[in-house]
């Protein structure tokens, strides 16, 4: 018996080194745990705060993208509008453009006009001095063969030799 209770003895004493051993594996184990647990816990804020940063910065972003397409839309409207007055500019000049065009052919015409007038009338003048000087030389003709040449002109009748006369005065003026 002694010998059994001596096993027995020896088994008490290994189940209980077991059962220390046990505890003392399981607080280390435990306390490995709580450190890794502790970590995670840590990198699970640290995560979350950098995902709340992260979220801010995005809010931020969104923001800043509402306020940029915002004043775009309003920068496109001010530039559309602006467009639009300088097409109405436009049409107003091409119409002051046209105008003035039609204005200056009207009076390049009427330039043509008074230059043919005073051609005509130049021509008009040359052929009355060619006419006076055919009369002239009629009247010398007419001096020389001893008689007096009167031309009717407009209804009235006139002595070449005055024309003659009013040739000298004119050309004097």
């Amino acid at each position: 018996m002694k010998d059994t209770k001596t096993i027995i003895t020896f088994l008490t004493v290994i189940i209980f080194m077991s059962i220390a051993t046990g505890y003392i594996a399981g607080y280390f184990v435990y306390r490995g745990y709580k450190q890794k647990t502790a970590y995670f816990d840590k990198q699970a804020r640290l995560t979350m705060g950098r995902f709340r940063e992260l979220e801010g910065n995005l809010q931020e972003l969104y923001s800043g993208l509402e306020r940029s397409i915002d004043n775009s839309r309003l920068e496109r409207r001010r530039v559309l509008s602006s467009i639009e007055s300088i097409k109405e500019d436009i049409q107003g000049w091409k119409k002051g453009y046209n105008v003035s065009m039609s204005e200056l052919r009207g009076a390049v015409e009427d330039m043509k006009v008074d230059r043919l007038t005073r051609m005509v009338e130049n021509l008009q003048g040359d052929i009355d001095e060619f006419e006076l000087a055919v009369q002239d030389l009629n009247l010398k003709l007419g001096d020389i063969e001893g008689r007096t040449i009167s031309r009717k002109r407009d209804g009235k009748s006139v002595d070449l030799g005055k024309i003659s006369i009013r040739k000298k005065a004119k050309k004097q003026k």
